[in-house]
């Protein structure tokens, strides 16, 4: 199928005739704690309201209800690739600034190509056990199936907001980032896994300063005293990067983790802000509605 991109204005509201497209999913509210999200399942992600409800707003369960427009039929199921086992994504290194004003500098970008036509803003939380989730269903399929595809690029972002514990993580995962993106960024993504492999609940000894210093230890071809001495000498810095990144996120709707925001490169047409651990067939739509009613 040929995609013909016509004239649109940036973050553009795509016209024709919409579906409503209704899940009931789960995420990590902004300034929540574990316990308000306790009648979700953590193994399914699964809320407690029932599917196909016409509820639009988070209830106190921390129970969110993603509405997406819809302008055209998905590719079916069984026709996406499975993802990889295990989950390897390629990483590039970006530079400058992309066309929805996001910098590139310094944030991991898992693209298999410099000129994807979409790109896909994920905003996470080492300490959101949602974020972890994503990771270990919904992302494998987006490799998958549009990164190694070259349809899209994931620039990952920061949104720590479970505790102190989490934007020491953040500025970990920038200090580590710089260190490995030239020579080897695959470290950057066992030490990223190692993680969420760890997690338990927040504010824990598994998210100390110490403990993600011992992940970085244990994984060769990581320089851990180099790391722990950018920790030292540039932590204000990167927690200012930090502090404006998770801001961006907020003024773009995203008020739980993982949060996300999919960009049309040549229409400069948006999704609307996508939260929550979303099933592949969320991005699979909202893709095709980009770039189809560009």
């Amino acid at each position: 199928m040929k995609f013909e991109a016509q004239s649109s204005t940036r973050r553009a509201v795509l016209s024709g005739t919409s579906t409503a497209l209704i899940g009931i999913l789960a995420g990590c509210l902004s300034g929540d704690t574990d316990k308000t999200q306790a009648t979700t399942d953590p193994a399914t992600g699964g809320g407690t309201g029932r599917p196909g409800s016409d509820a639009t707003t988070t209830d106190s369960s921390g129970t969110y209800v993603q509405t997406a427009e819809q302008t055209g039929p998905t590719v079916p199921n069984d026709e996406d690739k499975e993802p990889e086992e295990p989950l390897s994504p390629p990483f590039r290194v970006g530079s400058g600034t992309t066309g929805y004003d996001i910098a590139l500098d310094n944030n991991p970008v898992i693209s298999a190509t410099d000129d994807p036509a979409v790109d896909i803003y994920m905003w996470t939380d080492y300490q959101c056990r949602f974020c972890r989730k994503f990771e270990g269903n919904g992302l494998g399929y987006l490799v998958a199936n549009d990164v190694r595809e070259k349809v899209a690029r994931i620039v990952m972002l920061n949104y720590p907001h479970k505790g102190g514990n989490s934007m020491t993580a953040a500025v970990m995962a920038k200090c580590l980032w710089e260190q490995v993106k030239d020579d080897d960024p695959q470290l950057f993504w066992e030490w990223h896994h190692t993680v969420f492999n760890n997690q338990q609940l927040p504010e824990q000894s598994w998210s100390s300063r110490s403990s993600l210093l011992q992940y970085a230890r244990n994984i060769n071809g990581i320089d851990a005293p180099s790391l722990d001495q950018c920790m030292q000498a540039n932590r204000t810095d990167h927690e200012e990067t930090i502090r404006a990144e998770k801001q961006r996120g907020m003024d773009e709707g995203i008020k739980e983790t993982p949060g996300f925001v999919i960009y049309h490169r040549d229409s400069e047409a948006t999704s609307p802000p996508l939260m929550a651990a979303q099933p592949y067939t969320t991005f699979e739509t909202q893709i095709y509605q980009l770039r189809n009613n560009a």
